[in-house]
């Protein structure tokens, strides 16, 4: 019965759209439509696995293992840490190797791998996460730095001033101000970069709120961000990990969360501390309360969390369990939940699978 509600929500998408078109005299209007699922596998660099790409089409519901190596004959390094999807093309960067492979989003066929270098271009710097704007694709990296790689000749045509150690990012409406979260590694002293997009200038944001930010949003103006709070040096104990929200004064703590992904007005989060059995839930803006989104019986230990911005469903990947902790070095998997948090599909994945984008083209 599931597989029924999922094939009837995607037949919605995948043809709900075509009616106008037996309309003659009614315009045609392109509608973005969402074809499936990108899982990044991380890989373990420690026991040698390189990172994969798995793909999960939703028409036909096939999974397809290591499907870049498949199309071009090529490994993703050691941690392919984040991808987009960005007008045509899909990106991912891989911190190890210091590169962004820029592929067709349709046939995966590569079209160029970026090297990420310092400004003077002597020196590698380990790109980060992505951000898609104004016909760029921002990347973060651990060289104080956010790049911006032009769309149409592939090459890095702009450089920003951040903090150490920048994460995820997050642009205003006008797309005039990208804000950066530097987590600035374990001293936990990180901060927020401001940065104007118009003239080049940066503005650094600090207060006691912000200690290890890795995530970033701005929802109507207001920014939020996922920090990781602290850990004891002795204990490894974390702290103080939740969605905040920034304000004048500081940082106003919403909810313990581990991750955080934002949709349509809800940040859907879990919250996994070491050693005690995660949570999963879902914090509403509009009523400033969080509510319980899955039991979490269907996931052994988290990787991340994704919201499709077409259909609004929810991907949850995780690690399996190996003497009763998460297991590194083995295939992991996928669930896929419709926005009540009722399973519709799982899926296989590669190693790690941290991150999850969606393929959205125009129809």
């Amino acid at each position: 019965m599931k597989k029924v509600i999922l094939s009837a929500l995607l037949a919605t998408t995948f043809f709900g759209f075509t009616s106008c078109s037996d309309n003659d005299d009614a315009p045609y209007v392109p509608v973005t439509v969402s074809t499936g699922i990108y899982v990044l596998n991380e890989g373990n660099s420690y026991s040698g696995i390189n990172g994969s790409l798995t793909t999960f089409d939703y028409l036909t519901q096939e999974t397809t293992q290591n499907a870049y190596k498949k199309v071009n004959g090529i490994e993703l390094g050691g941690t392919p840490n984040d991808a987009i999807v960005y007008g045509s093309k899909l990106y991912i960067c891989s911190s190890d190797e210091s590169m962004v492979f820029v592929a067709d989003n349709t046939t995966l066929k590569q079209k160029k791998q970026i090297e990420i270098r310092n400004a003077a271009g002597d020196t590698k710097v380990m790109p980060r996460e992505f951000l898609a704007a104004n016909g760029k694709v921002y990347v973060s990296t651990y060289g104080k730095e956010v790049l911006a790689i032009d769309t149409v000749s592939l090459t890095v045509t702009a450089r920003y001033a951040c903090g150490t150690n920048a994460e995820g990012m997050a642009i205003t409406a006008d797309g005039k101000t990208l804000y950066v979260a530097n987590s600035d590694g374990y001293t936990y002293k990180g901060s927020i970069s401001a940065i104007n997009l118009t003239d080049g200038t940066t503005k650094t944001i600090e207060n006691s709120g912000i200690k290890n930010p890795t995530r970033i949003f701005v929802v109507n103006g207001q920014v939020y961000f996922l920090d990781m709070g602290s850990y004891d040096p002795v204990t490894w104990t974390q702290s103080g990990e939740g969605l905040y929200r920034l304000t004048d004064n500081g940082s106003d703590k919403l909810a313990e969360a581990s991750e955080v992904k934002y949709h349509a007005g809800k940040f859907y989060m879990y919250h996994a501390r070491y050693g005690e059995t995660a949570t999963y839930s879902v914090y509403d803006l509009s009523t400033g309360k969080e509510s319980t989104f899955i039991d979490g019986t269907d996931i052994a230990a988290p990787a991340t969390i994704a919201i499709d911005p077409v259909l609004g469903s929810v991907i949850i990947t995780s690690y399996n369990l190996s003497g009763g902790y998460a297991d590194y070095s083995t295939d992991g998997y996928a669930v896929i939940y419709d926005a009540a948090g009722i399973k519709q599909k799982q899926f296989v994945t590669g190693v790690g699978p941290a991150t999850v984008v969606f393929n959205t083209v125009l129809k």
